[in-house]
C-alpha cells in the first residue's frame, strides 16, 4: 500500500520523474505513461481482490462507477465515431471489450439491473439533444441506484449513502455558483440523487437561502462536516470543498481499520488504493506544473494509511 509516508517522500522529490521513482516506476517521464501505470495498479488490486474473496459481491458495488464511466464513453464515442479504447477502465465488472460491444449491438443486459435500463435511454437522449449531459445525468443516478442496491452490510451502506449525500452537496454548490437560472434549476432537479440520509428535499429547500444559508439547512448531517471545514474562508473554492468531501467520506472508510474480519477490510484496501492513485496524479500534476509543494500538499487527499 502507498500511504501518507511515501506520498510525502513523492512530494519531496524535485520532479514527477524522480517522485514516480519512488513507487518503483523509474521510466514514467511522460503523463501518458504515468496515467497508464496508475490505471494498471488500480486494476491490479481488484484483480487481487477478487481472486481471493469467498464472496466478490462484497466489493461489487465499488466496481459499478467504473462500468458507469466505461459505458459512457462508449456511448459518447458510438455518437461522435470515437474509439473509446484508450477511455475504458479495467476495473469494471466486465471486460473492456464487452462495452464497445453494448455500444455496437444495443444489448445492455450485461450491465448491473439500473444501468442496464438506464443505457438506451441514455443514448436517445444524446442523439436527441448532442448535449452529453443527458448521458451522465441518467447513467450516474442509474450507478447510484446500483451502489444502494449492491451494498448489503451496514458498513457499505453507510459508505454509498455518505458518497451520495456528498455527491448531491458538490452539486448543489457547483449550481448555485452557477447561477440560480431557470435552466439550472431544472439541473439541479435532474441532477440529485435519492438514496442518502439527507433527503433531497433538504437540498431544494436549502436554495432559497443560497450559500449563507447552507449550513442550517444542513446542520447535523455529514454534509456539514464539509462547511465546517470551510470556516474561515468567505467563499472556498469547489476544488477545496471538493477535497473536504473526499476527507470526510475517508473518516467513514477509516472505521474498517478497527475491524478484524468482514468485507469492510477489502472494501478499505480498495478504497485506500484508490485514494493513493488520487493522490499520485495530484503530486505528478503538481510537478509538471511547476506548483510549489505546500500548493500541491494541499490539494492532496486524507490517505487511508
Amino acid at each position: 500500500m502507498i500511504g501518507r509516508e511515501k506520498l510525502e517522500r513523492m512530494l519531496e522529490a524535485p520532479t514527477a520523474a524522480e517522485a514516480m521513482a519512488l513507487v518503483g516506476a523509474p521510466e514514467m517521464t511522460a503523463p501518458a505513461a504515468r496515467e497508464a501505470w496508475f490505471s494498471a495498479q488500480l486494476a491490479d488490486a481488484y484483480r487481487e481482490i477478487l481472486a481471493i474473496l469467498p464472496a466478490p459481491d462484497a466489493v461489487r458495488f465499488l466496481q459499478y462507477p467504473y462500468d458507469c464511466n466505461n459505458i459512457k464513453a462508449v456511448l459518447k464515442c458510438a455518437v461522435r465515431g470515437i474509439d473509446p479504447a484508450s477511455m475504458l477502465s479495467s476495473c469494471a465488472t466486465l471486460p473492456v471489450e464487452a462495452y464497445a460491444a453494448m455500444a455496437e449491438t444495443k444489448d445492455y443486459s450485461a450491465l448491473p439491473t439500473n444501468m442496464a435500463a438506464a443505457a438506451e435511454a441514455a443514448y436517445a437522449a444524446y442523439a436527441h439533444t448532442a448535449d452529453p449531459q443527458q448521458i451522465d445525468l441518467i447513467l450516474d443516478r442509474a450507478c447510484y441506484a446500483d451502489m444502494c442496491a449492491a451494498a448489503k452490510s451496514p458498513f457499505t451502506a453507510q459508505l454509498v449513502r455518505v458518497k451520495i449525500d456528498l455527491t448531491n452537496l458538490m452539486i448543489f454548490l457547483r449550481v448555485l455558483r452557477m447561477g440560480l437560472t431557470e435552466s439550472n434549476r431544472a439541473m439541479l432537479e435532474a441532477a440529485l440523487l435519492p438514496g442518502g440520509d439527507v433527503p433531497v428535499e433538504r437540498f431544494r429547500a436549502a436554495v432559497a437561502g443560497g450559500e449563507s444559508g447552507l449550513r442550517e439547512a444542513l446542520a447535523s448531517s455529514v454534509c456539514a462536516r464539509v462547511l465546517d471545514r470551510a470556516d474561515g474562508e468567505a467563499e472556498p473554492t469547489l476544488a477545496a470543498l471538493e477535497c473536504a468531501c473526499d476527507d470526510v467520506w475517508m473518516a467513514y472508510v477509516r472505521e474498517a481499520r478497527y475491524v478484524s474480519f468482514g468485507e469492510a477490510v477489502p472494501v478499505a484496501y480498495l478504497i485506500a488504493w484508490e485514494t493513493a492513485v488520487k493522490n499520485m496524479r495530484i503530486i505528478c500534476a503538481g510537478k509538471d506544473a511547476g506548483l510549489p509543494r505546500d500548493i500541491i500538499r494541499e490539494r492532496m487527499r486524507a490517505c487511508y494509511a
